[in-house]
């Protein structure tokens, strides 16, 4: 396709030029022994002139692609016989080595070798003509020796049956005829299983190149599972996927049907699902190995730990025993259920005997520090629970064993069915429910291990939906802390940069460069990329400066858009700031030479001389030049006129 670009100019606000080209590139012709060795991917190969073995297998195999290979002017007689003596070389390259290195001299063949090599089909003679159809399908048969790809074919897992794959893709009652011929493209694959297995071994081995590129971490992001997917779909649009397809169903003069091509996915997605299952089965595998050591970490306890468990205890105890209250306020007069009343009765009761009073508890218990925290969350009615020392003990137990199980590698395992993984793990912990059945050894009440059952699970659901909201909470705190910071870090970075680039008058005046080459190049970038940046970056008397150092005319009325337009095209063209002489077109006029005495550098009241860099009024503050009798400001050239002594001065432009 041709291909077309043009030239944009800023100044004039349209096209300079345009160009159409097509794009051509040039090939070249070499013989077979000069491009020995080569990889290419456009090949054309005219075998006249072909005179010895191998010329062809060379030729071909300089060829990447068969898609990039042309073959010209063929017969089969071009495909000969090497010499005798070096195909008994190769039935014969095994020897035992010998410490004399006799084996290295020995000959393996006495056969002198003939120049003339011998065909594999019988010598053709002058007035013989070439079967065209036999050509064909040798050179048919040439080409399919070569294979595009030097791809490895990599052995399937133990786990991966393609079979019982191929098995499943199929329809039991087809009811179309597109599911009919589904089947039969699924029959075919059952009957050709080397071209399966040769299809299935390369989309293996691609897929794990993805996985390897796109999973470089333990942990699987969303980002990396895009970028698997992204190459996944690449292939399943590239054309080498449609020539394997063709190869599966050796399809090499037909086209490929749909439904082929349909079966053909679905078994490219079976080994899809494989590979991630293989890769997640490691992550997993490595989770597990973490958690399995976590378990054994302990936690370090204080005292403000240990009071809010108190409190988590009693809260727990307190709900639990508030919706027992209530079921029996709901059933209490209900004849039916009078024996669920009884039970809800027991149960209260079995509770009660794990709570105590605060001026028994304070008097008793033996840790007094946990009381601290139900102490302080108190109000006036002090209507909140204690429990004994004994239940105390229970729940420290379970909040250690809780906090083992809360780990990075068990969230990563069960994900949103971490809560239930955490109330079966704690469900069959021997260390917290015997203990758990201990506080009822010396209950009064008529305890039953099924009460006894549910009211630990009711107790371990309600402690888990605190402590999760918690971890939550200590999880998000923690998330937008880092944000807060990234965030701090982000501002900082920007504010160095736009510190480090800011551009103005100031910028100007301070580079020591010669002739300020360095602010000049800044500003020639910058009004290329934007014709408003002088008018949006500078003063008025800014600019007019600029148009003293550039050398360009402006009276005193002009407005700054149209100073911006005056500068521009100089500030373009010109090499430096130095590169012009300023001039005024103003009403003022050149101090006469009578007007200026040589040697007296003092402060001028002088009204009608302009600056020889501002152009600005140098009545005060100025100094005289004694070779141009041109007047600066003191601040325009850096001078403290305080300090300069009766000696002559000249201007840096006089002093070059």
């Amino acid at each position: 396709m041709p291909y077309a670009f043009k030239k944009y100019d800023p100044y004039i606000k349209k096209d300079k030029g345009c160009r159409t080209q097509l794009p051509l590139k040039l090939g070249f012709a070499a013989t077979i022994h000069k491009c020995q060795g080569m990889s290419l991917e456009r090949v054309d190969i005219d075998c006249r002139g072909i005179f010895q073995y191998g010329q062809l297998v060379v030729a071909v195999s300089r060829a990447t692609t068969k898609k990039g290979l042309r073959i010209q002017n063929f017969k089969k007689e071009y495909i000969q016989r090497p010499p005798a003596n070096i195909l008994r070389f190769y039935e014969n390259v095994t020897k035992e080595y010998t410490d004399d290195n006799v084996c290295c001299t020995e000959s393996f063949c006495n056969i002198d070798y003939d120049p003339v090599s011998t065909p594999f089909i019988a010598s053709v003679t002058e007035n013989d003509t070439s079967d065209e159809e036999g050509d064909e399908e040798a050179m048919l048969e040439l080409i399919d020796s070569y294979s595009d790809n030097v791809e490895e074919h990599v052995e399937l897992p133990a786990g991966v049956d393609i079979i019982s794959a191929i098995e499943t893709i199929k329809h039991a009652s087809p009811a179309n005829q597109i599911q009919e011929n589904e089947n039969l493209a699924v029959n075919y694959l059952k009957d050709h299983p080397d071209n399966v297995k040769q299809f299935v071994s390369k989309v293996w081995w691609k897929l794990v190149q993805y996985k390897t590129d796109a999973f470089k971490q333990d942990q699987i992001d969303n980002k990396a599972i895009n970028s698997f997917y992204v190459k996944f779909n690449e292939l399943l649009s590239s054309d080498l996927y449609k020539k394997d397809v063709t190869k599966l169903y050796d399809c090499l003069f037909t086209t490929v049907t749909m439904e082929q091509f349909n079966v053909a996915f679905q078994l490219v997605a079976y080994i899809r699902k494989k590979v991630v299952s293989e890769e997640v089965s490691t992550i997993k595998q490595k989770a597990e190995e973490r958690a399995e050591n976590e378990r054994g970490k302990e936690f370090t306890e204080s005292e403000g730990g240990r009071g809010k468990i108190r409190y988590l205890g009693g809260w727990c105890l307190s709900r639990i025993k508030n919706t027992i209250r209530k079921r029996i306020m709901d059933n209490v007069y209900k004849a039916k259920n009078v024996k669920l009343v009884n039970n809800l009765i027991v149960k209260k009761d079995m509770i009660e005997h794990l709570l105590v009073s605060e001026s028994e508890i304070t008097e008793s218990s033996k840790f007094v520090e946990s009381l601290h925290e139900t102490c302080r969350r108190q109000n006036i009615r002090k209507g909140l629970t204690h429990i004994s020392d004994d239940c105390f003990n229970f729940f420290k137990t379970l909040d250690r064993e809780v906090r083992k199980l809360e780990s990075n590698a068990n969230l990563q395992l069960h994900g949103k069915n971490f809560p239930l993984f955490q109330k079966t793990e704690l469900s069959n912990m021997p260390s917290v429910t015997t203990e758990w059945k201990e506080l009822f050894v010396q209950c009064d009440v008529n305890v039953q291990a099924s009460f006894i059952h549910e009211i630990f699970a009711e107790v371990i659901e309600k402690y888990l939906r605190m402590s999760n909201a918690q971890l939550r909470k200590d999880y998000m705190t923690s998330q937008h802390l880092k944000k807060s910071e990234a965030t701090r870090k982000q501002i900082k970075m920007r504010t160095e940069t736009a510190m480090k680039t800011v551009f103005n008058m100031t910028t100007i005046m301070n580079d020591t460069s010669n002739q300020k080459i360095i602010s000049h190049r800044r500003l020639q970038s910058e009004v290329m990329k934007s014709n408003k940046f002088l008018v949006d970056k500078f003063k008025k008397t800014e600019l007019q400066t600029l148009c003293a150092f550039y050398g360009v005319s402006y009276k005193s009325q002009q407005t700054k858009n149209a100073l911006s337009e005056a500068l521009i095209p100089v500030i373009t063209a010109a090499d430096n700031m130095d590169s012009h002489t300023a001039t005024v077109s103003s009403t003022s006029c050149e101090p006469s030479s009578s007007g200026h005495v040589s040697g007296n550098k003092r402060k001028r009241t002088v009204t009608e001389y302009p600056c020889g860099v501002c152009l600005h009024d140098a009545s005060s503050n100025s100094v005289g030049c004694d070779r141009c009798d041109k007047w600066f400001h003191g601040v325009c050239v850096g001078e403290d006129l305080d300090a300069l002594s009766d000696s002559e001065w000249f201007c840096p432009k006089c002093r070059k």
